[in-house]
């Protein structure tokens, strides 16, 4: 069931790469492992993914005004989530999360690298938890 929401989402970031509405299609990996596809058109992102450990997660993001932190050309974003997985016996834990992150677009090439840190809600099994991490990763234009 998950491996076919990502299949969908790379789906629609194709197709929507046949339209001229001004969508930029990415790819990316991050680091505890997720693999998604984004599309941004300007400041707003969609982004749609797939975890190592099982959830799919989907997320909006915002960018911010771009800055320079000691010479280094950034972009900041924030942004919200969802996060679902699947256990045997068809039960469904979902959760909730925050983020913020910052990125760097390596010039005449089509990849960015950035960092995420995130705060996330998550109810599994009927109770709620609290976690804090951080993603590092990789995103490719096309």
């Amino acid at each position: 069931m998950m491996s076919r929401f990502l299949m969908l989402v790379i789906l629609l970031v194709l197709l929507t790469g046949t339209c001229s509405v001004g969508w930029a299609q990415q790819l990316g990996v991050k680091v505890p492992l997720v693999v998604f596809a984004q599309l941004r058109l300007s400041k707003l992102a969609l982004e749609a993914g797939l975890t190592g450990t099982g959830p799919a997660v989907l997320a909006a993001k915002l960018y911010l005004n771009r800055l320079k932190l000691a010479g280094l050309p950034l972009e900041p974003s924030i942004g919200a989530g969802v996060a679902l997985v699947r256990f045997p016996g068809q039960n469904i834990a979902w959760g909730i999360f925050a983020l913020a992150g910052l990125e760097h677009r390596i010039s005449q090439t089509p990849l960015s690298i950035f960092a995420e840190l995130g705060l996330a809600f998550a109810s599994p099994m009927g109770f709620t938890e609290i976690n804090i991490g951080g993603d590092l990763g990789a995103r490719l234009d096309f």
